[in-house]
């Protein structure tokens, strides 16, 4: 996944919400790791993809997610707390609908 990221020239998935892409190719990896002693080939395989898949599908069907980098989080949260405070500041102030008149001009006369 890493190598696609950096092949098409994004971002690493492993760095932003979402699915569990890395975990699940680590998963795969792992299961590969641990069955190559002790199964042909064939089923070693099987069983890594299998683990793979299962991961990867684990997250929409059980809505899990890779949580968000904390650094990121910190500045979303700064992020959205300064919108609050402007969307706050904005309802606060008065606003002048219609034109504003000059206090030194006098009202017409009608003589």
């Amino acid at each position: 996944m890493i190598t696609a990221d950096v092949l098409l020239g994004r971002p690493s998935s492993i760095m932003y919400v979402g699915p569990p892409n890395a975990v699940a190719g680590l998963a795969g990896a792992f299961t590969y790791t641990v069955t190559d002693a002790y199964l042909p080939e064939w089923w070693v395989v099987v069983a890594a993809i299998a683990v793979t898949l299962g991961v990867r599908l684990m997250g929409p069907l059980f809505h899990v997610t890779i949580p968000q980098p904390r650094r990121a989080a910190h500045q979303l949260k700064k992020k959205r707390e300064t919108e609050r405070r402007e969307r706050e500041r904005s309802l606060r102030r008065p606003r002048h609908r219609g034109k504003t008149q000059d206090r030194n001009h006098e009202p017409p006369s009608f003589d």
